[in-house]
């Protein structure tokens, strides 16, 4: 009896020793399979925290409830009711969206040319031809398509021609109606700009006298150096969004993860962590010459000054693939594999017992897992290894 007494002992020994591995073995686990973001990665991970917890008890029949105490190398843990979510890490780039290229309306030599990243606001020439302002950088969303004067028909581009006349502040009195007819007041407003910006007073606005771009806009790549000639219509600058955007190519089996809307987290190039919000999912897919379909996705970034030198980076994103809103959740390592492929976590009572209850686990992420089971509940009290 006394033999058999220390061989239990010395057994049940060996058992709290393991258990005081497990942190280390499932770590281990999970560095070796937990880093990737698919399903498969996630089975993966579970068979091995199976496969470390199996190896402490065995094929051996379960463990019985214990009474009195807490067992050496062990503590408690309460299960949770929160959000578990999963998330999948695509790469992406930094950049700026809205990349819109403008041309010369004229003949000529550059005199004039922004310098690569200078941002222009409403009223800023975009650039000078021959010694003259090139295109007046003017917001509105409909491109100017048509010399403006007085008689034409009513449309958007002579209401924003107005809208911004008004904002550069030639119209105080509110002389002109923001209408989008160009009548004598609107004429005589114009001849007041082109009076202050030293144009020729002609009271119309010329095709390619003023560019219509959504908002400030960032000079993105210049097309032609200072000094050097122009034809009518080539490319003389490449404007952007002043924004900081990420680019993301998503493989298309994966586009159920995003929608407009989502938050996402980036990792940036010097290690820090910024939020940002998907603006966009591609429709159409395109394919590479190995046969790889992706979307494109665009992630504006939140409330972030990123300074310069950052453009075309490449980054980390974080998108959220699964969550399980209302999830009563535990530590990953109160898992205990039983035979039959099946899980069971040790439930520690106010009086010191503790038992093995059956569980199925659901979605794993971050350390945690859902499980379900006839008696757990939040606030249950679980044991896992110190």
């Amino acid at each position: 009896m006394q033999a058999s007494g220390e061989s239990g002992h010395r057994a049940g020994q060996g058992r709290r020793e393991r258990l005081r591995r497990i942190p280390n073995d499932v770590a281990a686990a999970r560095r070796r399979f937990g880093r990737r973001g698919d399903a498969a990665g996630i089975g993966v991970l579970s068979v091995a925290v199976a496969a470390v917890l199996w190896g402490i008890f065995g094929g051996s029949a379960a463990p019985q409830p214990a009474s009195g105490g807490n067992v050496a190398g062990t503590t408690t843990a309460a299960v949770e009711r929160r959000a578990l979510s999963a998330h999948e890490t695509v790469d992406g780039t930094l950049g700026y969206a809205d990349s819109r290229s403008t041309g010369s309306a004229t003949a000529g030599t550059i005199t004039r040319m922004p310098a690569e990243g200078e941002v222009l606001k409403r009223g800023a020439p975009l650039y000078e031809v021959g010694g003259a302002p090139g295109p007046v950088l003017m917001y509105g969303a409909k491109p100017a398509w048509r010399a403006l004067r007085q008689g034409i028909s009513d449309g958007a581009d002579v209401r924003q021609l107005e809208a911004n006349l008004r904002a550069l502040g030639y119209d105080p009195g509110h002389a002109m109606r923001v209408d989008g007819h160009y009548d004598f007041a609107t004429r005589a407003i114009v001849e007041r700009w082109q009076r202050a910006a030293g144009l020729a007073l002609t009271g119309e606005v010329g095709l390619g006298q003023v560019a219509f771009l959504p908002g400030p806009r960032r000079i993105g790549k210049l097309e032609v150096a200072e000094g050097a000639p122009v034809a009518a219509g080539a490319p003389v600058v490449t404007t952007t969004a002043v924004r900081r955007t990420v680019m993301v190519e998503l493989a298309t089996d994966k586009q159920s993860y995003v929608a407009v809307g989502d938050h996402v987290s980036v990792l940036l190039p010097d290690g820090s962590t910024t939020g940002g919000t998907i603006t966009e999912v591609g429709k159409v897919a395109t394919t590479d010459d190995q046969g790889n379909s992706t979307i494109d996705v665009t992630v504006a970034l939140r409330g972030r000054s990123l300074g310069t030198g950052l453009d075309q980076a490449p980054v980390s994103v974080s998108i959220t693939k699964e969550t399980q809103k209302d999830a009563l959740v535990v530590p990953v390592t109160a898992l205990l594999a039983q035979t039959g492929g099946t899980y069971a976590v040790e439930v520690a009572a106010a009086d010191g017992t503790r038992t093995l209850v059956p569980v199925t686990p659901g979605l794993y992420a971050d350390g945690y897992v859902q499980i379900s089971g006839g008696g757990i509940h939040a606030g249950t009290l679980v044991v896992v290894p110190e």
